[in-house]
Order: structure tokens, then sequence, then C-alpha cells
């Protein structure tokens, strides 16, 4: 799957491959494989590449309460835009009290971690053609913190019908 990504100039590279290592990670089970092009920020998406947009963690005076992804629907199907909160990821680090007093290569580590699930349940919506929430793995509509900065990746995969349904309508692609 190519997606095209904007990102805030000055972003550290090294989080943005932490975002991308683990969507992969997360989706590699289901056969997805990435294809990820960089853009400047003069460039757009190619129409037949998905977008993901990383804002700009000083584009809003704050992220309370703002989500950590989300993508559009227009009647009924998905838009092929993806967009991620940094802000949102930094102030869950903060907000989360296992990860006071964290070294800054950690906490690169944990806002990558954050984005990269928050990317993926937001593609999941993408490749599922479907706005709707399950009440466990990958497509619930919220996470508890411990869990969505845990080095462990169960709970963010998608039941066999999810699976199921993905391989049909990538299939369809």
């Amino acid at each position: 799957m190519s997606v095209a990504v904007t990102a805030p100039a000055g972003m550290n590279e090294s989080l943005l491959r932490r975002i991308f290592v683990e969507a992969e990670a997360i989706w590699k089970p289901v056969g997805i494989t990435f294809d990820w092009h960089l853009l400047a920020s003069t460039e757009t998406p190619r129409p037949w590449q998905l977008a993901l947009t990383i804002e700009n963690p000083h584009d809003r005076l704050s992220a309370w309460q703002e989500p950590l992804g989300w993508i559009s629907f227009a009647s009924g199907s998905p838009d092929c835009r993806i967009h991620l909160s940094q802000a949102s990821a930094e102030e869950l680090v903060r907000d989360t009290p296992t990860a006071l007093d964290i070294m800054f290569s950690v906490h690169e580590r944990l806002i990558g971690r954050a984005l990269g699930r928050a990317f993926s349940h937001e593609l999941g919506h993408y490749i599922l053609k479907s706005k709707g929430h399950t009440s466990q793995g990958l497509m619930r509509a919220t996470w508890p913190s411990e869990q969505l900065l845990s080095t462990d990746r169960s709970g963010f995969e998608l039941s066999p019908e999810q699976r199921e349904i993905a391989t049909r309508h990538l299939l369809q692609r």
C-alpha cells in the first residue's frame, strides 16, 4: 500500500520511522506492506495513494481531548486521508503515570508507538470501509494509555472476520 506522508517541518526522521515500523508490525499478519513516500510541504499525494498527514504539534493551542488520529467519511465511504496528532500523543505520554521521567529516546519511542497504533486503527476504518468500533482489538474506540504505550502489541489485531473483510476489500482494489 502506497502512503504519501506529510509531516511537520523538522520532525525527527527517527520518529517517523517508529510510526512506520509500528504500523507495519500490526498489518503484517494481514499481508499488508507499505511503501512510504515522504512529501515536501508543496507536494500533493497521487490520486491512488493513501494520504497521511501528521499535524504540527504547534498548530493548536491545546490538544486536550483531540484524538490521536482520525479519518473522515462522506456518504458512508472513508476518505483516503488519515490525520495523526503529535500534540495528542505528547499529551497522552505526559498524562500516563508510568511514562513520567523518561529519557528523550524512550519518549520518542512511546510517541511513535502511539501514533503508529492510531494510524493502524484509522487504516482499519479505511480498509474495512466502516465507521464501526469493536469492544476489543485494533478497532476498539479507545484504549487505556498503558496498553496504547506498551511494548506488547496484543490487543491491536483484527478479528478473523475483520481479516476476511479486509482481504476481500484489498483484492477489490
